[in-house]
């Protein structure tokens, strides 16, 4: 779950580019050791007024004169950050700290500095001198310029199902783009997690949630709708032409938005990207629905691999306060030309990604994994989806023995098939991972050192397997060889597998696989 709405109270006005009093409010604990000894009942709500008369005037003019002078040249630039642990270090071990650190937020931030431009700042001021409750000046102790600064902290929340939140509490004087802000990590949760066992899965997985909250804090979060601009001048869009209510259901409206649903679900005429309305308060209004968007890391809920697509991009470009590269999107086939119904959060058996027989097996809708029918999702509207359950590209008990007793393998050449050979091996199995790809607009896949050629969507090809004999059926070629890559270690989780199956990395990282550090970074 995600808890931002929660954690963000506006108060009478967040942001006022005419220079009047910026106000805002939220919850912070005293301090760490208070929260740690407690639960989120030590969190207490504080107003913070900050006076314009705390920054020389003339600098602040100057700052903005700068600022605008400089958005008139459409002078974007790599986003800079800074990070400070000094909230969180005490409160976590040793190894826990570098997976924190190694893992997850230098190569989160590397793919927002790699994948997102802003109007840089020119000098480090800010309104007020915390965030969180948390001071800010060990993030100004480098004296480096940056344009975003995040504050880790740490929590104990035994009762919370959250591990990882982000919050923004600044927004810049001049463009409204938050500039500061915390994330917290519930040790209650993370504590659980064996960080020295090297699993490219789990780690993927944690990478991806936080992500997710960094997106938050940056942008995607309904308390910020208000303040999205026009990225040419800088003047507020206003939430007309941020989000539309059409049949009870919220879109989001934004032009880059709007062009990508078009364009993806083949549909012309597209309301927008339909936002989530279940989950309460901490989930409805600030993620895309489940039942359209399924896989893509900003709906709701964590779900197995999540993918930055270019729809979320999108919506940072429709801020006005980033420019994004889209080559950084991440591929995404969740409803690629299945038309208008599934814009408005309709399912229907006839679309790939949905199923009907409760835990049935099959394939995910990208192909990656071993999927079941899954009925639980509290997002999905009593949609069943196929699910993942097993990732074809990593190794598990029960993928290895499928894939051994169906002629299958495991490896990131590895794709999900429907097979009957796979009862064989578990009595309700229907799919089974092999090496395949895409070749002249046909399948090729790998049956125990046997080609078998898929040549046309749903074809039903006999198999031999030693004595048995089964069959395999073909997946839909266009939608499989759209979305196929086959990428060195998946780029380490450090860049984007792009069409070609080579690695793109992010900012700071390099190697056939993205594995690498670079020696600066």
């Amino acid at each position: 779950m995600i808890f931002l709405s929660t954690l963000i109270k506006i108060g009478a006005s967040l942001v006022v580019l005419s220079g009047l009093t910026i106000c805002y409010t939220y919850y912070y604990p005293n301090n760490n050791s208070e929260i740690l000894e407690g639960s989120l009942s030590t969190y207490q709500r504080e107003q913070v007024v900050s006076r314009d008369s705390e920054i020389p005037v003339e600098s602040t003019l100057n700052h903005e004169r700068s600022i605008l002078k400089k958005h008139t040249a459409g002078n974007w630039s790599p986003m800079r950050t800074q990070v400070d642990y000094s909230n969180l270090e005490p409160f976590v071990k040793k190894n826990q700290f570098a997976f924190i650190k190694e893992n997850l937020i230098t190569p989160a931030l590397a793919f927002l500095q790699t994948a997102l431009k802003v109007y840089p700042r020119i000098s480090n001021t800010f309104v007020s001198q915390k965030c969180g409750g948390y001071s800010i000046q060990n993030l100004l102790k480098t004296g480096q310029i940056f344009d975003l600064g995040i504050l880790m902290a740490a929590s104990n929340d035994p009762q919370g199902n959250w591990w990882l939140r982000g919050v923004s509490c600044e927004l810049d004087r001049v463009t409204n783009r938050p500039i500061l802000g915390t994330l917290q990590i519930n040790l209650a949760i993370f504590n659980q997690v064996n960080v020295d066992k090297n699993n490219n899965e789990e780690w993927e997985y944690w990478l991806q949630q936080t992500l997710h909250e960094m997106i938050h804090l940056i942008g995607f979060n309904s308390v910020l709708y208000p303040y999205y601009v026009n990225a040419n001048d800088n003047k507020v869009l206003g939430l007309d032409n941020v989000i539309r209510t059409f049949k009870n259901r919220q879109y989001i409206i934004l032009p880059p938005v709007l062009d990508r649903v078009k364009r993806h679900f083949s549909c012309n005429s597209a309301v927008g990207a339909l936002l989530e309305e279940n989950g309460g308060q901490d989930i409805a209004g600030f993620h895309w629905e489940r039942v359209t968007f399924g896989n893509e890391i900003m709906t709701g809920d964590p779900f197995p691999d999540q993918v930055i697509s270019e729809f979320t991009l999108a919506l940072l470009e429709g801020t006005g306060w980033y420019l994004p590269n889209y080559t950084y999107a991440q591929n995404f086939g969740w409803g690629l030309d299945d038309g208008c119904t599934l814009t408005t959060g309709a399912c229907s058996v006839v679309y790939e990604e949905f199923c009907k027989v409760k835990d049935q097996s099959g394939c995910s809708n990208n192909f990656n994994s071993l999927s079941g029918c899954y009925t639980g999702d509290q997002l999905s509207q009593g949609c069943s989806y196929w699910r993942e359950q097993s990732d074809c590209r990593f190794k598990s008990d029960y993928n290895e023995k499928l894939a051994k007793g169906t002629g299958g393998s495991i490896g990131m050449n590895s794709q999900c098939f429907i097979t009957s050979l796979a009862q064989d091996v578990f009595a309700n199995a229907r799919s089974s991972c092999y090496s395949s790809q895409c070749v002249n607009g046909k399948v090729i896949l790998d049956v125990n050192g046997t080609s078998v050629i898929c040549s046309s969507s749903g074809q039903v090809t006999s198999v031999k397997l030693g004595q048995k004999n089964g069959t395999i059926t073909c997946p839909d070629i266009t939608k499989f060889c759209a979305q196929f890559r086959s990428c060195p270690n998946n780029c380490s989780n450090r860049g984007v597998c792009i069409s070609n199956n080579t690695c793109k990395c992010w900012s700071g990282y390099l190697g056939n696989d993205c594995s690498q550090r670079q020696p600066s970074a």
